[in-house]
């Protein structure tokens, strides 16, 4: 026995149930979820499974990490922008300022004038107070000239008079006692007196001959051959005693002082032969 479909439901509709190739429809009230299959009419096997739908992401959901760096760059981007608007100031107008040249200019001539004066009456002052320091400090005494020919000077327990100088000898003494200098003589005539309460002997060694160029000269051993010669003498306390003191020093040289000492361990004085 075969099996007839049914006829259509009256009224033309069609898709609320269809038998053969078509699809059923579900039920009023009962739809097929995604994935479920539909069976078909009456004598069909059941409809194919339908695949579930795959969501379809976006290119920014799909690159994160594109993304995440796109935004910092358009971060920077912002941030620079608004610096450079905040950093520029506008222009000051110049017609505010259109008067300011003349009043400047007026000032600065008032106060040159007043530094002008303030600066005269400071050079016043100045000049005032060396006056005064001037007028203050003592006026500073004249060195005293050094004792020269004929001035008495004393050291220890001797006191020196320089009577004369000879220069510029080239021999001394006569016949055989006769010496020639090395550069050229110098002869000093010397009074010695002994001011001390005890007997000195006078060294001759211990008196120093200072040229013009400051060099010290000791006395030459040619003075035994002059009965005059100053050597190891002795003196007794109030006695005088003359004689000469005689040095060998460089034709060049040119006496300047004499430094005289009662002793090789005094101080000494110092008499100018100029």
């Amino acid at each position: 026995m075969t099996n007839t479909p049914p006829p259509p439901p009256p009224g033309g509709q069609q898709g609320q149930q269809q038998y053969g190739t078509s699809w059923q429809d579900s039920p009023a009230g009962q739809g097929w979820g995604p994935g479920q299959q539909q069976a078909w009419g009456p004598g069909h096997p059941p409809a194919p499974p339908v695949p579930p739908q795959q969501e379809k992401r976006s290119w920014f959901r799909r690159h994160k990490i594109l993304t995440a760096l796109l935004a910092v760059l358009a971060l920077i981007v912002v941030v620079n922008l608004v610096g450079r608007g905040e950093g520029e100031t506008p222009a000051a107008s110049e017609p505010a300022g259109a008067a300011a040249p003349a009043t400047d200019a007026s000032t600065d001539a008032v106060e040159d004038e007043d530094d002008e004066a303030a600066g005269e009456e400071a050079s016043a002052q100045d000049e005032h107070s060396a006056e005064e320091a001037a007028e203050e400090e003592p006026a500073e005494e004249a060195a005293p000239e050094a004792p020269g020919l004929n001035d008495p000077v004393r050291d220890g327990k001797f006191e020196f008079v320089v009577t004369e100088v000879a220069t510029g000898l080239a021999t001394i003494g006569e016949s055989f006692t006769e010496e020639e200098a090395q550069g050229q003589f110098v002869v000093i005539h010397l009074k010695v007196t002994n001011v001390g309460d005890q007997a000195q002997t006078v060294f001759d060694s211990a008196q120093l001959l200072i040229d013009d160029q400051g060099r010290e000269h000791q006395t030459s051993s040619a003075a035994i051959w002059l009965d005059e010669g100053l050597w190891l003498d002795d003196i007794n306390p109030g006695n005088s005693m003359e004689g000469v003191l005689v040095y060998d020093i460089p034709k060049d040289a040119v006496p300047a002082t004499l430094e005289l000492h009662d002793s090789m361990f005094s101080g000494g004085v110092t008499v100018s032969l100029e």
